[in-house]
């Protein structure tokens, strides 16, 4: 089982935080090993929607569905693969701090199959560096546009 939590403070609004991880085309700017990202319809996380992602991961690459299953509007996104090779949950949370800052918090869980389940331990450190590099990649860009 792969259960990672990773969180960055950033220097922006939650309202900008949030706008800006639910616009799909956004992620290849701050997901790292993102290859592609394919809007499938609206490309913004709306409940009911979907995306694929093309990505690196331990040195293969993956293709994979994503589909949207719940919005807080502002607050929180609840997605998961619905195809691939690694089965996950993931969730976004954006988090008010005061009017200018906020804590942005993406949690991803899942059972890894094939080589994945093999290598779980290996996978599970590699998704918590990944996202937390993904996070902090975030706060960055985000920051840097303030």
């Amino acid at each position: 089982m792969v259960d990672v939590s990773c969180e960055a403070e950033i220097g922006r609004s939650a309202a900008d935080v949030f706008a800006y991880t639910s616009l799909v085309t956004n992620d290849p700017v701050w997901t790292g090993g993102l290859v592609e990202v394919r809007p499938i319809g609206d490309p913004h996380l709306v409940p009911g929607g979907a995306f694929e992602r093309v990505s690196r991961f331990l040195g293969r690459q993956l293709v994979y569905r994503i589909e949207v299953r719940e919005v807080e509007p502002g607050r929180r996104v609840v997605m998961e693969t619905s195809s691939g090779p690694f089965p996950m949950r993931i969730v976004y949370e954006t988090e008010p701090l005061g009017p200018s800052r906020c804590r942005f918090r993406i949690r991803a869980s899942g059972e890894p199959g094939g080589f994945f389940a093999f290598a779980a331990p290996v996978v599970s450190a590699a998704t918590r560096r990944s996202i937390q590099r993904d996070v902090d990649t975030l706060r960055d860009v985000l920051e840097g546009q303030a």
